[in-house]
């Protein structure tokens, strides 16, 4: 009988223990709050469906990827507290992937159509020509002016980064499309 009253007040402690535990972890002053998902915070949960119909089978993980990264580095500039960004494949005919699929979720996030116009907005890349002028009047500084060229991202196929064999200094690899060719070529000459 004695026995059973020590283990009795045992589990009792024990169960006061673990309440206060978890008592302190709710507070709001607490440094170890618990991280509550979409479901319970609130928050976002966005699909985008890629379409990679002009994108070659071999190109594709990649392409998601890249896609992947540049929406992470997007959704990041909300300072949100644990964004997931992820792809996912979906459906496979004959070794050919049919959906793609992009999935974003912000936990928390209080103006949806802010973020929906972030993660969508299509960046523009131009490239232009610099003119250099004579000085401003006070001051030594030529002023530059920028002048459009036509030559956009739009006739780029892809950008990539590698480093020079000799000394390791980066080097940006520019794939242009035909028209894209035949315009840098006479923009550089």
């Amino acid at each position: 009988m004695f026995k059973q009253r020590i283990i009795a007040l045992l589990v009792i402690v024990a169960a006061v223990g673990i309440g206060y535990f978890v008592y302190q972890t709710e507070s709001s002053n607490s440094n170890y709050n618990f991280k509550l998902g979409l479901d319970l915070n609130g928050g976002s949960h966005l699909v985008y469906q890629a379409d990679v119909s002009e994108v070659a089978a071999g190109d594709i993980a990649s392409s998601m990827e890249a896609l992947r990264n540049v929406i992470e580095r997007r959704v990041n500039l909300f300072g949100v507290s644990e964004p997931i960004v992820q792809t996912e494949s979906a459906g496979l005919i004959a070794g050919k992937t049919i959906a793609q699929k992009l999935i974003v979720e912000l936990p928390g996030v209080a103006n949806i159509d802010k973020a929906i116009e972030m993660i969508g907005k299509t960046p523009l890349l131009e490239f232009k020509l610099v003119q250099e002028g004579p000085p401003a009047a006070g001051t030594t500084t030529p002023t530059l002016t920028l002048i459009p060229t036509g030559l956009t991202g739009r006739l780029l196929k892809r950008a990539a980064l590698e480093f020079g064999q000799n000394i390791g200094e980066p080097q940006v690899l520019l794939n242009f499309t035909d028209e894209g060719k035949e315009l840098f070529a006479q923009i550089t000459k």
